[in-house]
């Protein structure tokens, strides 16, 4: 009779936790032209970067998206992230989606799927989008050689974190002293997202010696609507 309880309760928790993966689900996300990707799932970034990223263990229905365009510098210290698609999915509970976002368009193409497929090795190239690959690369960060001191050395130590989150703790330290708004640019532009830019710039705005120099800051931001929220805050503090 004991061998039987322990049979039935074992019987009854591997049911269990069976059930409970089930019920999460997997999303794999892609460019139209195979272009290199960061995302956001529920505004939590990921560190990967990657032509197409699969994402498991997805609970509930619904997930909010940001699929960003991940553009390397040049030099290979960092890039920047151009968002592409932003919003909210309606997921089935335990089942298998491929994204497409198509970059002509901006829209995303959502199919149900009884498992991944392999991704196409090449993806229809768009020669009339300013984004479509071989587009010219976007411009490398300075040099360390062309830093102060103090901000190459802040640089290599950022670029040491592969994600916004990291960096963020880092440039914070930078600004246990007064900054220039000339400053704070370069080093915004160290970060992938433009809402970390954001949050980096809020937290240096008291310690910038020359306020009057930050509107050109907005120069950092890839998307329109941050820098209409960056002039905005600006127009808040006056």
């Amino acid at each position: 009779m004991n061998r039987f309880w322990v049979f039935l309760i074992a019987l009854s928790f591997f049911s269990f936790f069976s059930f409970g993966q089930a019920k999460r689900s997997t999303l794999r996300v892609r460019l139209s032209d195979g272009d290199l990707i960061k995302i956001a799932v529920n505004d939590r970034y990921f560190d990967k970067t990657g032509r197409s990223l699969t994402i498991g263990d997805l609970r509930g229905k619904r997930q909010y998206l940001k699929v960003y365009r991940f553009r390397p510098y040049a030099d290979g210290r960092g890039g920047r992230a151009h968002l592409l698609f932003s919003g909210m999915l309606k997921l089935e509970k335990g089942h298998i989606y491929d994204a497409v976002v198509d970059v002509r368009t901006q829209q995303l193409s959502l199919t149900e799927v009884s498992a991944l497929p392999a991704a196409p090795s090449q993806m229809p190239f768009r020669p009339g989008s300013d984004h479509a690959v071989g587009a010219s690369p976007l411009p490398a960060t300075p040099a360390p050689e062309a830093l102060s001191p103090r901000l190459a050395s802040l640089q290599q130590a950022m670029d040491r974190k592969d994600t916004d989150e990291g960096k963020l703790k880092i440039a914070k330290t930078f600004l246990e002293q007064p900054v220039t708004a000339e400053e704070v640019k370069t080093i915004a532009s160290w970060f992938f997202f433009d809402d970390t830019r954001m949050l980096f710039i809020k937290a240096a705005y008291p310690g910038v010696t020359d306020k009057n120099q930050l509107p050109p800051i907005r120069d950092v931001f890839t998307e329109e609507a941050t820098r209409n929220a960056f002039d905005q805050f600006l127009q808040e503090q006056r």
